[in-house]
């Protein structure tokens, strides 16, 4: 390789790494729904997780990242075959606690799965999302 292209790469990658990463979603492009619970935000997590696992064989979400210390879920569509997962980010879920035993759950759906179509009724997403933290585990939207 000569000096050339090896200036034009390094003077790219710096661009690139100033950028947004490619994927990034921007807060305006969820639909949000929100609800307060009387209990922790670590049962609600757990009630919401629980659900996840018992609930993603029949419909197109795959939890990949949640963390019960900031009560975070990115969901994504699942991969081929429903094994791991898809770059596609379906949407968020964030379980705050606002006081004591009470948790603020928030269900984000990027707009263009928010249904209808393929995806359901339109916000049926969000709603089976916060019935979740609430404790009913009824995997039908």
């Amino acid at each position: 390789m000569n000096a050339r292209w090896i200036m034009a790469i390094a003077w790219l990658a710096v661009f690139v790494s100033g950028c947004t990463p490619i994927g990034q979603i921007k807060e305006s492009e969820y639909i949000w729904q929100e609800q307060q619970l009387s209990m922790s935000y670590q049962q609600a997590y757990r009630n919401i997780r629980d659900a996840f696992r018992s609930c993603t064989d029949e419909y197109a979400e795959a939890t990949m990242f949640d963390d019960i210390k900031t009560g975070e879920f990115d969901v994504y569509i699942p991969g081929m075959f429903n094994v791991g997962k898809s770059p596609t980010v379906l949407g968020r879920i964030l379980a705050k606690e606002i006081g004591p035993g009470v948790t603020s759950v928030r269900a984000g759906v990027i707009d263009a799965f928010d249904g209808p179509g393929l995806f359901g009724t339109k916000g049926a997403r969000r709603a089976r999302w916060l019935r979740w933290a609430t404790g009913d585990l009824n995997c039908e939207t």
